[in-house]
Order: structure tokens, then C-alpha cells, then sequence
């Protein structure tokens, strides 16, 4: 009693500290639930209003098409707000409904509880009605603002499938011809009439936007034009420099560079030209026309590479490539200009009769370009034989030969499309098919680009190679499996960035990809069950991590603390593996926990699991159990040499479901750990590695077995790991045959060395009895051969007499 009211005051301390954390918790649990509610609840009035009015703006039936995709963009952002909006309140309403799940129900009548717990039943109760319906109101938001996008998708990809099928004149028609040259003056003066209002902008605000623009597109231009003469100029390398990476570097060089210069020449615009809205129009497109002429161009160029075989990256003959970059570069010009001319009829508000009679003439070049191009790879040789391996030369872009039927089908619907009328179809399908084209060229050069860039990287005589393997001490088989780490990194990368970007030269629009990123994130529904692909990428990285973290925490384990003690080599592989497959499910069951799984029905998980186990798992859990009982009980160990039904040899590893037995003849046995279990083992390691040989030997019969037995005795002791004690020993086992037989039995310190002392002690024993006219027989047998009978000998059938033959008696003769 003394001692507790000693301890009174230190009780009361420890109380008051315990309430001075809980009473805060409690109520910053309720404020941060209350302030949930009251920001859900703002949030959701705020959005409301907003998707209200863009329903009212998309009922209107004028609605542009630009105007359609800023709607859509609109919607996908209030959508995104709302989601996030909901994922904030999930937290606070799961906090508060564990908290009333441990107060439980209220009492049936005719029973009290705690006024306390009644009045805090009750708060929780109205928080999680609050929290519920303002997720539920947020919820139908996002199905509206869904709702809202896809209806307006919709009228996109009418409007867009109206527009492309729209119905015009036939090429073949004159009219089309003669309206569309009858508006080039127009154009011209349109044109003319557009770049005199730019310079009267200029005046009248006293700026210098035209001469800028006009500047800094020179310079680029020229800039491209030194690089281009250069590029021309070059000198060949020597065949020893023209490695891959060299190649493809040369390859790609101008183009990137050109586009690096247009891309500063786009930011210095930005940044120091001041123009009109119509303007900016107009230089947007001839900076996108010149992005593109200039980048595609070079880079079909480095590809086809005419005059400088040894740098083709296709397996063309000179005349075949030079035709392919001619007809190439000469669609992308077309198409170019095409871009220019579309930019200035839409802001002049030129004729429609303009406009269909250019991207006739257009899509009519652009398809014989292309039947023109199919015919020339065709028809062209290769530079070298496909089977020529000898000279180390890699070409590229072979699949494409697969894509010839596409692009005659392509040739045969352009041509019907023109001949019918279907103008804008014919110009649509040529334009983006040319630009599709360029883009997968441009991937699938940098793919190759990175692909060359990692191999050299991780070369041992490289920078990175050297500091892999002497800095982090990596081994050549790490390395390897780090660059094609990196590379499928980088592919899946350049996968993700170029599927999109393929996709939006056709139907689709950013607001769809915004969409799905945003489904993406927050997740969809399959039934009752909520997929999240975000949550199962952020379960695989937390998996990731961890299974990295439990092989860097079982090298640190191994390395800096148990090759520090004294324990068995067989004990410490134990405790490693044992800390990797304890690391191993920690791991797992924290991506799972990120994941979102519920580990309150962990009952039925275990069923499902018992259920698999009963029906075809059983064989896989008895080897998993058996080898933690391998480890825990260590009957044997990694090193040990056993014999078993599988083999005999030395234990290498011990897995989760089997062991690895290496035999004397280097042959790798895979022995089920249940089978070590259940069945006999020889364990020649188990408790000590003392070992015993046994050699036996026969003497003839003349010889003095007490001068045999002592000559064994030397023999035995004078070999190495033979032991002092236990004595060697003498057995005389039999009087044989033809010999007196002995056995030799001598114990050694390593089993391991049996063979080669028993094969020692052999040797000994022939010199020693040598030298003391000791004999070894052989076996001996004497053939008494007896006079056997006359009659019973047989005699050989060359030396029988030849049997005679019987007379025969011929016929007598009739007489008359």
C-alpha cells in the first residue's frame, strides 16, 4: 500500500498525459469530420452551378465544334474536382462509422446505458448522415458531368463523321476545277490583305510583331540550311565507327536539332511578338508547317541515308532509297502547305469552293505519291542479301513490308473517295495516314535510338559501366538485367506517350484521353466491385519496394552481421531465408493494404484458400510447409552432402517448394521438400563431418597375417585426414577362395576426403606389400580333364564318312 501511494502521483501524471493526447484527437477527429462535410458540401453547390450552365450552353443547337471540345474540357475538369471532392470525404465517413460500429447498437427497451455514450451514438449518427449525402450528391455530379461529356462526344463524332462524308463534286467534274481556280485571287488578296493588317497593328500600337516574326522565322530557316550543308558535307567515318549507336545518332541528329531550334524560335515568339488573334492564327500554322516539314524530312533522310550506304538504315540499293526520299519529302512539302493554305482560308473566310478544289489537288498528289512509293520499294533491290550476316549490319523498318496491301487499300478508297465526290474523306485519310506514318517512324527511331544508347551505356569501357561495376559493385548478369530493366521502362514509356498521341490524328480528342485518365485515377465500377487502376499501380510499387528492401535488408543480414560470428554456414542461410520470405510476405501484405483489400473478410479469403488447398494446392502448401520445417529443424542444411531416392550430392539452395541437390558429376537434382520429409535421408554433414573408409584386400595363403596386419596398420596411419584417434583398425574378415581377406577401417576429419584416402591407402598398401613379397592373388581354378568313351566322342561332321546311296533298280523290259 505504501508503494502504491508512492506511485499515486506519478499515476495521475500518466492519466492527465493520456487524456492531453486522446481529448485532442477526439476533438480534432470531429473537426476534421465537420470540416469534410461543410468544404464537400460548398464544393458540391459550387459545381452544381457550374454543370448547370454548361447543360443550358449545350442545348444550344448553333454550338461549334471548337466550342463542343472546351465544353467537354470543362466538363472532364469539374468532374475530376468532383471525384476528388468525394475521395476527401470517404476517409472522415469510415473513421466515424468505426467509431459508432465500437459503440454499438443502441440497447433494446427496458435497458440504460451511459447518457455519454447515447448523446455520442447520436453525434455520430448525424455526422455520418451529413458525410453520406454529401458523397451521394457529389457522386451524381460526376454521373451527371459523365453524362453531359459523352452526349457531347457524341454530337462531336457526328458532326466530325457528317463533315468527312459530306458530298461534293467529283474530281473528274470541270466545275470543281474552274470554281476553285476562280477564287485563287481571292485567296492571294486575302492573303495579301492579312499580312497589310499585321502591319497596320503594328503602327498603330507602335510594336514590331511582323518584322519579329519574320526575323526569327528567317534565322531559324537558316539555321536549318547550316545544318543541312553540313550534314551534307560530312566525311564518311571508318567502317569501325559505325556501331550502332553512331548510326542511329547520325540518323536522327538534324532532325532533332531542327526541331530543338524551331521549338526556342515558338518561345522567343511567344515571348517577344505581339500580334492580333487573326495573326497568331496564321503564324501558328506556318511554325507547325515548318516543325513538321523540317524534322519529318531530315529524319527521312538519316533513314534512307541516299549517297551514304554504310549509313542506311534500310536495306535498300541507292536508286530504291533515293526514289523513297524524294517521293517522301515531297508529300510532306505538300502536305505542309496544305496546313498554311487550310489556316489562311479559315481565318479569310475563303470560298468553300477554294478550299475543295485545293484538297482535291492535294489529296490527288499525295495518292499518286503514295501508289508511286509502293511501286518503287517494290521494285527496288535490296543493298545487301537478307541472309548476309557476315558484315554485322543492322537494318531497320522490315515490318513495314507487311503494311503494302494496307497502303493499296489506302490508294483504292482515296480514289473511289475523289471519284465520287467524298473530297473531304480522300484529303483526311491521306493527310493523317502521312503524319500517323511520320509519327510511329519518329517512335520507333527513338525506341532504337535508346535501345543502342543502353547497350553502350552498360558496356564495361563506358563511364556507366565502369561505375556499375566498380562503384556499386555490380555484377555483368545485374548489369544485363538492369539495361533491360531500363529498356522495357523506356518502351513502355514511349508506348504510353505514343498510343495517344497516334489515336488524336484520327477520331479521338484530348477530352476523351482526359477522361480516361481521370477514370483512370479514381477508378470504375465492374458490378459491386470499384477497379482503381491507381491503387493497383501503387500496390505494385509498394511491392516493389519491398521485395527490394527485404534482398538489400538479406545482403546486409548476410554480409555485415552473420558472416561476423561463428555460426554454421547451414544456420545462416536458414536465418536469411527465413528473414526473406518473413520480408517477402510483409511486402505483400502492404501492397495489399494499399490496394484497398478489406482484411475484415479475411474468413473468406482463408475458405477460398482452403477450398484451392483441398482440391489442387495440396502438393504445392505440403512442399512450402516442408521447407519451413527444412529450415526451422535444419535436418539438413545448404552444403550438406545427402543421398536420397532423387540422388546424392551437395545441397546448393533450399526454395520454397524444393530443394536443389548438385550431384558429384555436376547435375542439378530437384528434390520436392515433402519427399525430404517423408523419406530417408543420408545426411553425411549432419552433427559433425567425421567420416569413415573402409578398404578391404586379400593376401595368398603363405603370407603371416600378423606382418599383413601391422603393414595395414602404417599404411592407414601414414595417410592424410586419417584421425590418431579413433585408431585405425584390422579386420580378418574370411579365409576366401583364394585368399586370406582383410579390411582396413580408419576414421578421417572430413567425410568429404573418403574417396580420396581410401584411393591413397591403396596405393600404399600395393607398394608396402610389394616391398615385403607379399602376395595378392587372383582367382585360381584347376581343369582335370578325364578319357571319355570312343562312341561318346562327337565326331565333327567334315570328318564323317559320306553315306552310300542305295542302287537303283531299273525297270525290267516286256517282251513280246
Amino acid at each position: 500500500m505504501t508503494a502504491l501511494k508512492a506511485m499515486r502521483p506519478t499515476i495521475w501524471l500518466f492519466i492527465i498525459a493520456l487524456l492531453a493526447i486522446a481529448v485532442p484527437a477526439q476533438l480534432a477527429f470531429a473537426q476534421d469530420a465537420e470540416q469534410a462535410a461543410g468544404k464537400a458540401e460548398r464544393v458540391y453547390k459550387d459545381l452544381d452551378a457550374s454543370i448547370e450552365k454548361l447543360r443550358t450552353d449545350l442545348q444550344s443547337v448553333a454550338i461549334k465544334d471548337k466550342e463542343l471540345e472546351e465544353k467537354r474540357a470543362e466538363l472532364e475538369k469539374l468532374r475530376t474536382e468532383a471525384l476528388a471532392a468525394q475521395a476527401e470525404v470517404e476517409q472522415p465517413l469510415a473513421d466515424a462509422q468505426a467509431q459508432l460500429q465500437k459503440l454499438g447498437a443502441a440497447p433494446p427497451d427496458g435497458k440504460t446505458e451511459a447518457q455519454s455514450i447515447t448523446d455520442e451514438r447520436k453525434l455520430l449518427g448525424d455526422r455520418i448522415a451529413r458525410l453520406e449525402a454529401a458523397s451521394k450528391q457529389l457522386g451524381r455530379l460526376v454521373l451527371v458531368a459523365q453524362q453531359l461529356s459523352s452526349q457531347a462526344g457524341e454530337r462531336q463524332r457526328q458532326a466530325f463523321v457528317n463533315r468527312i462524308f459530306e458530298g461534293s463534286r467529283s474530281v473528274l467534274n470541270p466545275l470543281l476545277w474552274y470554281d476553285g481556280v476562280a477564287a485563287l485571287p481571292t485567296f492571294v488578296s486575302r492573303a495579301t490583305s492579312l499580312i497589310t493588317s499585321w502591319q497596320a497593328f503594328d503602327e498603330t500600337n507602335r510594336t514590331r510583331g511582323f518584322w519579329y516574326v519574320s526575323t526569327i522565322l528567317a534565322v531559324s530557316l537558316l539555321g536549318i540550311v547550316l545544318l543541312w550543308f553540313g550534314w551534307l558535307r560530312s566525311s564518311p567515318d571508318a567502317p569501325a565507327q559505325n556501331d550502332t549507336l553512331r548510326r542511329m545518332w547520325r540518323a536522327i541528329r538534324v532532325s532533332v536539332l531542327s526541331c530543338l531550334l524551331l521549338l526556342i524560335a515558338g518561345i522567343v515568339i511567344n515571348l517577344v511578338a505581339e500580334m492580333p488573334p487573326r495573326s497568331e492564327r496564321l503564324v501558328t500554322a506556318i511554325w507547325e508547317a515548318l516543325l513538321f516539314a523540317a524534322t519529318t524530312i531530315a529524319l527521312v533522310r538519316g533513314i534512307f541515308r541516299p549517297g551514304r550506304p554504310e549509313l542506311r538504315l534500310v536495306n535498300l540499293n541507292a536508286a530504291g532509297a533515293m526514289q523513297a526520299f524524294q517521293l517522301v519529302s515531297l508529300a510532306i512539302v505538300v502536305a505542309s502547305a496544305g496546313r498554311i493554305i487550310d489556316a489562311v482560308a479559315g481565318i479569310t473566310f475563303l470560298p468553300v469552293e477554294f478550299s475543295i478544289a485545293w484538297r482535291a489537288g492535294a489529296a490527288i498528289l499525295l495518292t499518286i505519291i503514295l501508289a508511286s512509293l509502293l511501286v518503287a520499294v517494290r521494285r527496288s533491290g535490296n543493298l545487301e542479301d537478307d541472309d548476309s550476316a557476315a558484315s554485322g549490319r543492322v537494318f531497320y523498318f522490315g515490318w513495314t513490308r507487311y503494311l503494302f496491301h494496307a497502303g493499296w487499300l489506302l490508294v483504292l478508297i482515296a480514289v473511289i473517295a475523289l471519284l465520287t465526290g467524298h473530297v473531304a474523306l480522300a484529303h483526311y485519310m491521306t493527310t493523317r495516314a502521312l503524319v500517323t506514318g511520320s509519327l510511329v517512324v519518329f517512335l520507333v527511331m527513338v525506341h532504337h535510338m535508346i535501345d543502342a544508347l543502353v547497350r553502350s551505356g552498360l558496356d564495361a569501357d563506358s563511364f556507366l559501366g565502369k561505375f556499375l561495376r566498380d562503384t556499386i559493385s555490380l555484377g555483368d548478369k545485374a548489369i544485363s538485367r538492369f539495361g533491360l530493366l531500363l529498356s522495357a521502362l523506356t518502351d513502355m514509356t514511349l508506348f504510353l506517350i505514343g498510343i495517344p498521341l497516334v489515336l488524336l490524328q484520327w477520331t479521338l480528342t484530348w477530352a476523351d484521353f482526359r477522361g480516361w485518365l481521370t477514370t483512370a485515377f479514381f477508378g470504375f465500377k465492374v458490378g459491386d466491385i470499384t477497379i482503381e487502376p491507381s491503387s493497383i499501380m501503387l500496390a505494385v510499387m509498394v511491392l516493389v519496394i519491398g521485395l527490394l528492401a527485404t534482398r538489400l535488408f538479406s545482403t546486409w543480414l548476410e554480409r555485415r552481421v552473420l558472416a561476423q560470428t561463428a555460426i554454421d554456414s547451414g544456420v545462416r542461410n536458414s536465418i536469411r531465408t527465413g528473414a526473406s520470405y518473413a520480408g517477402i510476405l510483409l511486402a505483400g501484405g502492404l501492397a495489399l493494404t494499399s490496394a484497398g483489400l478489406d482484411f475484415d473478410n479475411l474468413a473468406i479469403v482463408v475458405g477460398a484458400l482452403g477450398v484451392g488447398i483441398g482440391f489442387g494446392l495440396q502438393s504445392i502448401v505440403n512442399n512450402f510447409v516442408s521447407g519451413l520445417i527444412l529450415l526451422a529443424e535444419r535436418p539438413i542444411k545448404v552444403g550438406d552432402w545427402v543421398q536420397t531416392s532423387g540422388g546424392e550430392g551437395i545441397v546448393k539452395r533450399i526454395n520454397v517448394r524444393s530443394t536443389e541437390i548438385e550431384t558429384f558429376d555436376r547435375c542439378s537434382v530437384i528434390v520436392p521438400n515433402s519427399t525430404l520429409i517423408s523419406e530417408s535421408v543420408s545426411n553425411w554433414y549432419h552433427g559433425d563431418v567425421l567420416g569413415r573408409t573402409k578398404v578391404s584386400v586379400g593376401v595368398s595363403y603363405g603370407s603371416d597375417p600378423k606382418q599383413v596386419e601391422q603393414i595395414l596398420l602404417d599404411c592407414a596411419r601414414r595417410c592424410d585426414h586419417v584421425m590418431p584417434f579413433p585408431e585405425p583398425s584390422v579386420l580378418f574378415t574370411n579365409f576366401g577362395d583364394n585368399s586370406l581377406d582383410f579390411q582396413v577401417r580408419a576414421f578421417i576429419d572430413d567425410v568429404a576426403w573418403v574417396a580420396f584416402v581410401a584411393s591413397d591407402l591403396r596405393f600404399k598398401i600395393f607398394e608396402a606389400f610389394a616391398a615385403a613379397g607379399i602376395e595378392i592373388p587372383f582367382p585360381q581354378r584347376d581343369l582335370h580333364v578325364r578319357t571319355m568313351p570312343e562312341r561318346a566322342i562327337p565326331i565333327p561332321a567334315a570328318k564323317r564318312p559320306a553315306a552310300k546311296k542305295p542302287a537303283r533298280k531299273k525297270p525290267a523290259r516286256k517282251t513280246s
